[in-house]
């Protein structure tokens, strides 16, 4: 796998963990709430659809698929 395409997926993927934490962490608020006053002041970028895009990706799941796919790759290589 190409590293720069490696490392910008692994960002994403972290992105979308910060994302579901928050979103955990205001565990009894509506997902309005959570979003207008602790997702978007932190993630100016991110809109409402992507918001819930966000929290149905199992993103510890894909994290792991990504370092086990580099680990492999290490192996392979030497």
């Amino acid at each position: 796998m190409n590293k720069r395409l490696h490392k910008k997926q692994v960002n994403h993927y972290l992105r979308v963990l910060a994302v579901q934490e928050i979103y955990y962490a205001n565990d009894g608020r509506t997902n309005k709430w959570i979003y207008e006053n602790a997702v978007k002041p932190r993630f100016i970028t991110i809109s409402r659809s992507t918001y819930f895009k966000y929290l149905a990706i199992n993103a510890k799941g894909k994290l792991k698929e990504l370092e086990n796919e580099k680990n492999q790759a290490k192996t392979n290589q030497g």
